[in-house]
């Protein structure tokens, strides 16, 4: 073999293994359509298109309208043919039109002879479904009209087994309070003449499975995905459906797929290494996702598909006007059919991909994910010998000087830090020499080390690490082998951390670690660090481009802030460092206003980003996007919007919460999705969150964003402005001043219509002194509070002078902390803060500046009341047992406030309040 040829092999064998411990990644080629190509986008709802494969051909068939609706006789079915695997398409033919009748494609296959079918839904004065077969996707033949009962809402795609077609069907009305039934259709004559059998009646919307997809695995079992009609956020996960009998019977389960909001999945196996393709479009995210398993070992593991990667991108305005993906296999490669764009305009496209390298075994799906982080707190003590130390490697008690082999002798330590890209020369070290002809291993090449170091972790977890050594090592961790590469090695030529990514259980403290490597051709290196850092002789983006191109556009966002009548702020993080901008306009206006940070000459590399759009015009619709740049790809994300303010009248709408206290990645749907079902929660201009969002500042990062953040847009998206108000909580932890990272102001203001809003911080409740002599550290850290209050206090002075506030009809107030509580350690601060400008704690004074409203959190209760002279309305956070969780609903109208406060976890309102510009209320309900 010669050299050439030995490196290839060494090329592809690292790209195989790289796309194992990525989890399935799949990598570009220069013959895959790059960009999504358009099929069709004739005036009107171009849409649920199916692709298959014939006689040299792509078929897309598809169905056209007037808009999102099946109940319309103008709707017909069309086709489209290409030669050069979906990157130009043939002139449009008609599949089926009707003039009284609506023609939808529901589901494709082939017969015996390799003719593809395809069933075409027909809804009008007559219900029916009929069937239509061509071999050369010009000319399209009915060959059958079956009559059924129940009548199927939809007959899904054909698949053989032994000689027999069949199909799955469903039927149902879609309503939740309804009853629905599923079965088999089977045909013994190519499709003239069907069967129907149920396999479950009477079964209500959340248990149907509906358009399932169905593969038949070389073992004759059959594998089924379907869709569930209940939407994600709220627990949808798609069905699964199995038989080991042909079809006979069937079993129904739960999958761990919940990405979804009504989508239909495609399913497509390959016998030849059997690998089951899940591919899907995640509704209102514009994503085309693909999760890959082997198909026997997900078969009884319905809960085990591994995680998604992002494969295509789309563009709706509403989450239902786009998705439902359709598969065709062509020349090795998956041709995707999909929709997406307006209720009245959508377009059909495809996209070519290869299929991923391999599946994700399921040893690597139970990988946890990072939950401890760490510092390796020495340079590394590196001890060289010329034979083999594995037996000495996992015996190692602790960070020394010197080692103590099985056999007595005493290796003496050298000393290694690594460099700024995690990595060490173990050649220079340990002075080996370098031979640059040497590409077989003999026995003069017996070069082995162990590295040994500790690692401190704040908490118990696990974290991914990354490590590599030039071309063999093990991974030890308090004396258990984690990891090891021996006998294959590394199969790669450079140095970078992602070449190897598992996960070390760490306790909290210091954690013994020991990197064992031995030497093989070329030079010496060894890297460590917690991943997903690459360092390498290749570019960072290059190495992302090649091995990581499924990554979501957006890791978190985007989000507004800072509402005004000529501005407003977009924030966004992204899931590694990019390049990115916004772009811009006002509804109805074609040109885009493209905006980027700067970094001297170019646009700035970043993960994090906050663009605050000027010069916008009062009281106008703005839609935006988020531009990110890869290499030369430019990626769009989906359509939000916004609206700017003015200060003449109009309606404000604001859904406030608070003391959420977010600590565990599903507590974030447990409180919003609840909220956004109280009446007009969904309709706010604003949503606020009165502090303490998280309980503590020890992972900002995780508690604010992971969190609180991505719940909140999950819920509400991407088109209200977020208040976030700085608790007592989030001033707490090692990491608290993170926070100022992603909410830059603890206090601000904004006029939005005839109302003043201000959000004041209300510190820490506990005395910031010092350090010593506190039972409870959370605020060890802090600087003692007293300078940030006053600059608060003076910016508060100003700020109530402003014509702005003067003017408003309306006040309204956000604070953590109530004033009308005689708190132990909050009062002094209110006091130091407020006294004079907002409230008097002196009856016998008045404030400066009249308030309409205040909304607090802080004491995990729920009230609304008048009290020093304020109108104060406490909303209870999810941890108290008398309220339950709060969210209040605020208009603010030309002229009054309407406040509605609900317990949400019993779906009771609390306080139905009127307040009017003089400060009067109206209370209509409540205490």
């Amino acid at each position: 073999m010669d050299m050439k040829e030995r490196m290839k092999r060494l090329w592809f064998a690292a790209l195989s293994l790289t796309c194992v411990l990525a989890g399935c990644i799949s990598f570009s080629e220069a013959d895959e359509t790059a960009e999504n190509v358009l099929v069709e986008n004739a005036p009107g709802y171009n849409s649920w298109p199916m692709i298959q494969a014939v006689n040299g051909k792509l078929v897309c068939a598809y169905s056209r309208g007037s808009g999102h609706t099946i109940a319309e006789w103008g709707r017909h079915a069309y086709a489209r043919t290409s030669t050069d695997g979906g990157k130009t398409w043939g002139p449009e033919v008609v599949v089926a039109a009707s003039p009284t009748e609506g023609e939808v494609m529901i589901g494709k296959g082939f017969d015996s002879g390799g003719a593809a079918l395809f069933w075409v839904r027909c809804l009008g004065k007559a219900k029916h479904h009929d069937l239509y077969r061509t071999t050369d996707g010009a000319t399209f033949t009915k060959i059958a009209s079956p009559k059924l009962d129940p009548f199927p809402m939809q007959i899904t795609d054909v698949f053989r087994v032994k000689g027999t077609l069949m199909c799955l069907w469903f039927a149902t009305d879609y309503s939740r309070t309804g009853r629905g039934s599923w079965g088999v259709l089977t045909s013994t004559d190519d499709g003239a003449h069907w069967t129907q059998r149920v396999v479950e009646k009477d079964v209500p919307l959340a248990d149907l499975p509906t358009e399932p997809s169905v593969v038949v695995m070389d073992d004759g079992r059959l594998l089924g995905l379907a869709r569930t009609e209940i939407p994600g956020e709220e627990g949808g996960r798609q069905f699964q459906l199995t038989s080991c009998d042909g079809g006979m019977t069937w079993r129904k389960t739960k999958t761990n797929i919940g990405d979804v909001r009504i989508s239909t999945p495609a399913l497509v196996y390959d016998a030849a290494t059997g690998v089951v393709h899940n591919y899907y479009y995640e509704r209102g995210k514009g994503r085309v996702k693909r999760r890959t398993a082997k198909a026997s070992e997900i078969f009884d593991n319905p809960t085990r598909w591994p995680a998604p990667t992002v494969v295509a991108y789309g563009h709706e305005e509403r989450p239902h006007d786009a998705g439902n993906v359709n598969v065709a296999v062509w020349n090795g490669k998956h041709v995707l059919a999909y929709y997406y764009g307006t209720q009245s305009q959508a377009a059909v496209y495809v996209k070519s991909l290869r299929p991923c390298v391999t599946a994700t075994p399921l040893a690597d799906l139970e990988r946890p994910s990072a939950t401890a982080h760490f510092v390796a707190e020495h340079p590394w003590k590196c001890f060289y010998y010329t034979n083999s130390l594995e037996a000495a490697a996992g015996a190692v008690k602790a960070y020394a000087d010197t080692l103590t082999l099985p056999t007595g002798e005493t290796l003496k330590a050298k000393e290694l830090t690594f460099d700024a890209e995690n990595r060490g020369d173990l050649d220079k070290l340990f002075g080996v020499k370098h031979r640059e002809n040497h590409w077989d291993m003999d026995a003069q090449d017996n070069h082995y080390a162990i590295l040994v170091n500790e690692l401190y972790a704040p908490a118990d977890g696990t974290a991914m690490i990354g490590a590599t050594a030039e071309w063999w090592m093990s991974f030890y961790a308090n004396g258990e082998k984690v990891y090891t590469t021996w006998p294959n090695g590394d199969y790669w030529d450079s140095i970078q951390y992602t070449n190897h990514v598992f996960p070390v259980p760490l306790k909290k403290g210091r954690n013994l670690v020991v990197l064992y490597a031995r030497r093989g051709l070329g030079r010496w290196f060894a890297a460590f660090g917690e991943a997903p850092k690459m360092p390498s002789v290749w570019s960072r983006q290059t190495v992302e481009r090649h091995f990581f191109p499924g990554t979501e556009q957006i890791d978190c966002g985007p989000w507004l802030t800072d509402p005004a009548a000529d501005s407003a702020t977009i924030s966004f993080i992204l899931p590694r460092t990019r390049r990115a901008g916004i772009e811009y306009r006002k509804v109805g206006v074609e040109a885009w206003t493209k905006v980027w940070q700067q970094s001297a000459i170019q646009k700035r590399t970043g993960a994090f980003f906050r663009y605050e759009l000027k010069g916008l015009e009062p009281d106008a619709q703005y839609e935006y996007r988020v531009v990110t740049i890869v290499g030369t790809k430019t990626v769009r994300s989906p359509l939000h919007h916004f609206r700017t303010f003015s200060a003449k009248p109009q309606t404000v709408r604001l859904t406030v919460t608070a003391d959420l206290h977010l600590d565990a990645p599903d507590a974030a749907d447990d409180r919003f999705v609840p909220m956004s079902k109280m009446p007009n929660a969904l309709d706010a201009d604003v949503f606020v969150s009165l502090g303490d969002s998280t309980s503590r500042g020890e992972d900002i990062r995780r508690g604010m964003i992971d969190y609180y953040m991505k719940g909140l847009l999950r819920t509400f998206g991407h088109d209200r402005y977020v208040f976030t108000v700085h608790g007592n909580h989030e001033w707490r932890g090692e990491d608290a001043s993170e926070y100022f990272m992603y909410f830059p102001k603890g206090y601000y203001s904004a006029r939005v219509g005839e109302a003043f809003l201000l959000v004041l911080d209300s510190g820490e409740r506990d005395p910031i002194d010092s350090w010593q002599g506190k039972a409870d550290p959370d605020a060890a850290y802090n600087v003692y509070d007293k300078a940030y209050m006053a600059e608060q206090r003076k910016w508060l002075e100003e700020t109530l002078k402003s014509e702005s506030c003067r003017s408003a009809k309306f006040r309204i107030v956000m604070i953590h902390c109530p004033p009308t509580v005689t708190l132990p350690y909050e009062t002094p601060h209110m006091k130091a803060l407020l006294d004079g400008l907002l409230v008097s704690w002196d009856k016998n004074k008045k404030p400066e500046v009249l308030t309409h409203l205040w909304l607090t959190g802080h004491k995990h209760e729920s009230w609304f009341r008048q009290r020093m002279g304020i109108n104060e309305l406490q909303i209870c956070g999810p941890h108290h047992v008398g309220g339950g969780l709060g969210c209040a609903t605020v208009e603010i109208g030309p002229e009054a406030i309407r406040l509605k406060d609900w317990h949400v976890r019993r779906n009771e309102l609390a306080y139905d309040v009127t307040i009017t510009p003089d400060g009067k209320v109206i209370q209509k309900s409540g205490k």
